[in-house]
């Protein structure tokens, strides 16, 4: 009988050392699992202020290649896309605060692959363009038309890398496919009418010329519209 006491103190013992090895074993994943979560939030943020800091310099390395007489002409197409742009990232702020639930990890990476590529597209336009660059709709008098660079795939290499930048910030900011919902149609349509507005100001510059180049090119996303 004392035996068979000692034997089951002994598997109460071995049970016990088991469920707290476990116990621990499980903390000590769950840590692991916290920090590095925390990690990648860190070193995705360090690139994102990267990222954006690159878009940021754009302001001042794209020098807008008008007159002073062309400066004091205003563009209301280009305060809507401002605008555009803001009410995005606004809508995606206030989508992020009242969403209970954590963002998905992956949509934050793919996002900040979308903003590098948007600002990779920008710079190699600015490239090309640099000496007829413009914020406004009203082209360089000497301005021809470019067919190589980006604009070998897109008529607007200038708004594919602004709408990519969108996507990308506001996904990042609400990790939610809602990013796609609210920019695709709200910013879409607001480029779409701008891209119309430049179309057409180069329609009365080039005539037949500019309607053949558009031909052979899509206007913004190849193989898509």
């Amino acid at each position: 009988m004392p035996f068979i006491i000692m034997y089951i103190k002994k598997q109460n013992i071995l049970l016990r050392s088991r469920v707290c090895f476990f116990i621990l074993s499980f903390s000590s994943w769950i840590k692991t699992r916290i920090e590095s979560h925390i990690n990648n939030m860190e070193k995705d943020m360090i690139i994102l202020s990267i990222v954006v800091g690159l878009w940021i310099i754009q302001f001042i390395l794209f020098k807008d290649q008008r007159t002073k007489e062309d400066r004091t002409s205003r563009d209301l197409s280009l305060t809507l896309v401002q605008a555009g742009f803001l009410l995005c990232i606004g809508a995606s702020l206030l989508f992020s605060n009242l969403y209970i639930g954590e963002g998905n990890l992956l949509l934050k990476k793919v996002s900040i692959v979308l903003l590098v590529i948007g600002i990779a597209i920008r710079y190699w336009a600015y490239s090309v363009m640099r000496q007829y660059f413009s914020r406004t709709i009203h082209p360089h008098k000497d301005r021809p038309l470019i067919s190589y660079g980006p604009y070998r795939f897109a008529r607007h290499p200038f708004h594919v890398g602004l709408f990519l930048i969108t996507l990308g910030l506001c996904v990042f900011i609400c990790g939610h496919i809602f990013a796609v919902i609210i920019v695709f149609p709200v910013f879409g349509s607001i480029l779409h009418y701008r891209m119309s507005l430049e179309e057409k100001v180069l329609q009365q510059k080039y005539g037949e010329i500019y309607q053949s180049w558009c031909r052979r090119r899509f206007r913004l996303f190849p193989f898509l519209y």
